[in-house]
């Protein structure tokens, strides 16, 4: 069998695209980081506005939620807060005080995100 130069070039070039894709995605290095913001801030009069399944994000199951001017992505720990996804519907109301994961749901349904970080307290 004889190896054409032009599929060798096409291989080659293949991989340094797949590499690069691999090196430059960043989506969930580390849950933790993409949390920070939320752990610190305090939520006073948030709306859940959108939930759904992120397929392009490792089917992580994600919730937005809006607090004035300032909009959150949480996303579901799997296994542990499977539970919290289902209950929470668009337009609930959500309350969390600063340096905790801890979250309160229409002034009745309480939660903890299940995620172990360790974040400085500024």
């Amino acid at each position: 069998m004889k190896i054409r130069y032009w599929s060798v070039i096409l291989m080659l070039i293949m991989i340094f695209i797949i590499t690069i894709v691999v090196l430059f995605n960043k989506r969930t290095s580390n849950i933790c980081e993409l949390h920070k913001e939320l752990y610190f801030d305090s939520i006073k009069n948030g709306v859940v506005i959108d939930k759904f399944i992120d397929y392009s994000n490792h089917s992580f199951e994600t919730i937005v939620i809006k607090d004035g001017d300032k909009t959150y992505r949480l996303l579901v720990v799997p296994d542990k807060n499977d539970k919290d996804f289902e209950f929470l519907n668009i337009n609930d109301r959500i309350q969390k005080h600063s340096n905790s994961f801890n979250f309160t749901v229409n002034k009745s349904y309480q939660f903890e995100l299940m995620i172990d970080c360790e974040f400085d307290i500024i």
